[in-house]
């Protein structure tokens, strides 16, 4: 995969100000790839509000939409490649990472040849008076949205 840098992202970002876009993206992620957004689900997601639900399927887009510019035509992903990524960033981050989100973090960007993307996961989560997201939401963001990082990546 070509790396997706941050221009890329926040020219997504952007797009989606306009919710015809946002939706027209979410049909094509839905048709193409449905497993990514089974991933995401209300049903395995029980922990997020709906407004970390809302966000968490925000970021999942930018990120399937910026990986798109870097690959020629993303193939299926198979669930059990996306539980096996997750399981991998759950045991860094309970292992290394717990202390903060930042140091989660830390463990994450180590080599990390998606280093933008990975950046705008972080900036996203970080904590402020607009940002819907809990502690709890935060770690079940994180580790999700990296390990669909992290399949997509690993495609190419």
């Amino acid at each position: 995969m070509e790396f997706i840098p941050e221009d890329k992202i926040e020219h997504i970002i952007q797009q989606y100000e306009d919710p015809v876009v946002f939706e027209n993206d979410l049909i094509s992620l839905k048709n193409e790839n449905p497993l990514i957004l089974d991933f995401i689900s209300e049903e395995r997601m029980d922990l997020l509000k709906k407004e970390e639900l809302a966000f968490l399927e925000f970021i999942t887009l930018v990120i399937y939409s910026a990986s798109k510019l870097g690959i020629n035509k993303i193939p299926k992903v198979k669930g059990q490649v996306l539980e096996d990524a997750e399981e991998k960033n759950y045991d860094l981050w309970e292992n290394e990472g717990k202390k903060s989100l930042k140091n989660a973090f830390d463990v994450y960007f180590d080599g990390y040849e998606q280093e933008d993307l990975l950046a705008f996961l972080e900036d996203s989560l970080q904590q402020d008076d607009e940002n819907p997201v809990t502690g709890v939401g935060a770690e079940l963001i994180a580790v999700t949205a990296k390990s669909v990082i992290d399949v997509l990546h690993a495609c190419n």
